[in-house]
């Protein structure tokens, strides 16, 4: 169980550092069982087949792995996604154990080709379906609190498997590697199946969102195809793979020249790999985030070519494998972290749909196409000079030359490309995801955003000022912008300017022109808590509009006294009225109420036959979350037109409800339609207790209920 230390720790709410705990875990051991067998796959390899077989890996590499990753995800199509993840798993761990059967007795160089295609596929599904999985695990706003801790949980594990594996390697020998790598899997298919029973969930299907739903699909496609900017980030990681293949054959060449012994490559590469990770985590914890607020992705994109380029002239002077070194870890380290930061900036103006729809499979392509490139490239010049001639750089410097130039143009596409993200954010979520560092460009184009005459443009520059959570960049104007929509979006974002400035902006609004607006001003202003506050509400009780009416009740009705037996007077009146807009609107603002004589108006409200108006007094009843609406909350379980809406609103009580659901599966006086709902609050409240009656429940004599439980 997740303790008020860890959550405070780590900034988390409780339910966040459950689902955290296990996806740090579970990413931990998946990254340290494949560092673990990396240095084994390129110590083997290097002794057993030798370097210079390395390019027609890498060649074929990108076909075998389209090839397995097409035929793993036809069988494992359809599958909710944490199932999937659980059967992954477990196949990895019977594979691996299966490789290592095929070592035991001394194996021929056929085995090394199989070993390191093994270790490739293990790297690159595995982690896959795992973020897969994160992603139906964590909400948007829930993933920028928790992303970071995860990712030191793959950083972490991937210190703590090359560790393991030198010390392995040295005392143990190289064969050693491949059974302590079953002992990382087997670990993170018990976390897998601890998640699966803490969060059942993540156990039942839903459908991922399809290019197909995008609004006005082939205009936003053509857009940004028309615009190259998909084709120039392409080209950057396309350039950067084509680098990192090169300086890789380059690195094996001269490691295996200066240790021939298998044992003696696996230690070297092991901690090798563990400097790295040790590297990138300081990298990615210190100087990453700093790096791309104070410099912007215009000198941040630069960072990767021109440490290469300029560690690339130690050639002159430096023996070979010490350059050679330097640049490897360079390379992995700047990729993993402040270059990889970099692109996922670069991906923010995309439409989020488009984003999910090529971003996999193109990156795929522009990866495995570079990698058989380079690989190409060094069979060729594999003719024409030894490992030793500094002019093998060549290519290497070309690559670097054109990732700069690219990089550069890269960023003007960038600040013209968040210039249409702004026009189609309200409609696309563009600013949902990799939402987390504003960089300066960034910054100068949401404030000339923000001051445009567009409507949509500011829509779309607000909702990345709140993902963003560059608040600063508001000022009081905003709120008398001619569009109402705009002018309530400022106004929600508001709060963070001061109680006088709050006061000053938000006054005048509330004779607005629209409810929506004055409402929101109205609560606004009441968060101030001050006497000037309730004497500017106090005469919006009289307002005809009941959404206005409604908010000024509730504003005025926790500061008591004579305001208060005013307001509670109103929302009796709008209680009992015979206009059904009345009455919804009393009932959305009686869940932020705590007092008994509320709390029994909001009981009358969920009996009411409107339908609109008990569906807004069942959200305000969870709400509340209090017992006194159990009875009318289970009675509404069993009406079609209210159900889910009765589920979502119980699921609220969370754990303190659980006792009361187990009471009411066993009650045969309970309708068995409102019995047979109760499973998919237990689904959506979560945990072991949960987990147990929903297991408890298939025995019912119910076929129904049993059925509703297995679907849940």
């Amino acid at each position: 169980m997740t303790t008020e230390n860890e959550v405070s720790w780590f900034g988390l709410r409780s339910s966040e550092a459950h689902k955290a705990r296990n996806a740090s875990l579970y990413i931990a051991f998946i990254v340290a069982a494949f560092f673990t067998l990396k240095p084994a796959r390129d110590a083997g390899f290097l002794a057993h087949v030798g370097f210079e077989r390395l390019p027609y890996m890498y060649m074929g590499l990108g076909l075998l792995l389209a090839v397995m990753a097409a035929a793993v995800g036809r069988v494992l199509r359809g599958l909710p996604v944490g199932t999937a993840v659980t059967r992954l798993t477990l196949s990895a761990l019977l594979l691996n154990a299966l490789v290592w059967a095929l070592s035991i007795p001394k194996p021929g160089a056929w085995f090394y080709w199989v070993l390191y295609l093994w270790v490739a596929a293990l790297g690159l599904l595995l982690p896959l379906y795992a973020w897969l999985m994160f992603n139906e695990m964590f909400t948007v706003r829930e993933a920028r609190r928790v992303y970071w801790l995860i990712g030191l949980g793959g950083t972490a594990g991937a210190a703590v498997g090359a560790l393991l594996a030198g010390v392995a390697a040295k005392h143990l020998g190289v064969s050693s590697l491949i059974p302590l790598a079953l002992v990382h899997l087997s670990m993170a298919l018990r976390v897998a199946r601890l998640t699966e029973r803490q969060f059942p969930d993540l156990w039942k299907f839903h459908s991922p969102p399809a290019l197909q739903s995008l609004p006005d699909k082939e205009s936003l496609v053509k857009r940004f195809l028309a615009s190259r900017y998909l084709l120039w980030t392409l080209s950057a990681v396309f350039l950067a793979e084509f680098i990192a293949t090169w300086i890789d054959y380059l690195f094996q060449s001269r490691v295996q020249q200066q240790w021939p012994s298998a044992t003696d490559m696996a230690w070297f590469f092991s901690w090798f790999y563990f400097s790295t990770s040790v590297l990138s985590l300081l990298l990615q914890g210190f100087a990453t985030r700093p790096l791309v607020e104070k410099l912007g992705l215009r000198w941040t994109l630069l960072i990767l070519p021109l440490t290469l380029a300029v560690l690339s002239l130690g050639w002159i002077a430096l023996p070979a494998l010490a350059v050679l070194t330097m640049l490897r870890a360079s390379d992995i380290s700047l990729r993993n972290t402040l270059h990889k930061t970099s692109f996922e900036l670069l991906y923010l103006p995309i439409p989020k749909e488009l984003k999910e729809a090529l971003r996999a499979p193109a990156e795929a392509v522009s990866v495995r196409s570079a990698a058989a490139l380079a690989g190409a490239g060094i069979l060729l010049f594999d003719r024409f000079a030894d490992t030793g001639a500094a002019w093998r750089l060549a290519p290497l410097w070309t690559g670097m030359g054109l990732l700069l130039l690219v990089s550069i143009g890269l960023h003007a596409k960038y600040v013209d490309a968040l210039k249409a993200g702004f026009r189609i954010a309200p409609k696309s979520g563009a600013a949902e995801r990799h939402a987390r560092i504003a960089d300066p460009a960034m910054k100068a184009r949401l404030t000339q955003a923000l001051r445009s005459p567009d409507e949509n443009i500011v829509l779309g520059a607000l909702e990345f000022v709140e993902a963003l959570n560059q608040r600063e960049l508001l000022v009081p104007q905003f709120a008398r912008h001619p569009s109402p929509k705009v002018r309530l979006k400022t106004l929600e974002l508001s709060p963070f300017w001061g109680n006088q400035t709050i006061l000053e902006t938000a006054a005048p609004m509330l004779s607005d022109d629209a409810p929506s607006v004055r409402a929101e001003a109205i609560h606004l202003v009441c968060s101030l808590n001050s006497h000037e506050a309730a004497r500017l509400v106090a005469p919006h009780l009289q307002s005809p509009d009941s959404l206005v009416r409604a908010e000024a009740a509730a504003c005025l009705l926790r500061g008591g006294g004579e305001p208060g037996s005013a307001a509670m007077a109103t929302l009796r009146e709008m209680c009992a009225s015979e206009d059904a807009s009345a009455r919804s609107a009393a009932a959305k603002v009686l869940g932020a109420q705590t007092d008994a004589e509320t709390s029994g108006l909001l009981a009358r409200l969920l009996e009411d036959e409107d339908l609109e108006v008990s569906v807004r007094a069942v959200e305000s009843a969870g709400e509340r979350a209090s017992r006194e609406h159990l009875p009318p909350l289970f009675r509404l379980l069993a009406k079609p037109r209210t159900q889910k809406h009765a589920q979502k609103a119980l699921a609220k009580y969370r754990r303190r409800i659980l006792s009361v659901l187990e009471d009411y599966l066993g009650d045969s006086t309970v309708t068995p339609d409102a019995r047979r709902s109760i499973p998919s609050v237990l689904r959506r409240i979560g945990g072991p207790k949960a987990a147990a009656l929903l297991t408890h429940t298939l025995e019912s004599a119910d076929a129904k209920l049993r059925y509703a439980a297995l679907k849940n």
